[in-house]
């Protein structure tokens, strides 16, 4: 059964690639972005519960995977609430590569 299985070393990240998202560094006043991530937090929590209208949900009869389907919007919209904004960011080539290889061989397959 273990076939084909690698053990990975542990990534070193250079302290060089983090950032720090410093608000007051951005030209913005606390106050202002504390309303934009607000406002944001705010309109994609009514996206996932939109999709808990009932008008979209009659039509599947409410089978168990609906259901949980529900739950999970229902779920994301609560949580998208107290969502905070992040206070680091850490950008290497590996995360660039890993956002660009899948899009390079969906343009191989779309032609």
């Amino acid at each position: 059964m273990a076939e084909g299985v690698e053990t990975v070393e542990a990534a070193h990240v250079d302290a060089s690639s983090t950032v720090a998202l410093d608000v007051e560094s951005q030209g913005e006043t606390n106050r202002a972005y504390t309303f934009k991530n607000s406002i944001s937090n705010i309109a994609l929590a009514l996206l996932f519960f939109a999709a808990l209208i009932p008008g979209h949900t009659s039509r599947y009869n409410l089978h168990a995977a609906d259901i949980i389907w529900m739950t999970g919007a229902a779920l994301m919209g609560i949580f998208s609430l107290v969502r905070v904004p992040p206070k680091t960011v850490t950008v290497t080539h590996f995360h660039a590569t890993c956002t660009r290889v899948p899009w390079a061989q969906l343009r191989l397959v779309a032609g």
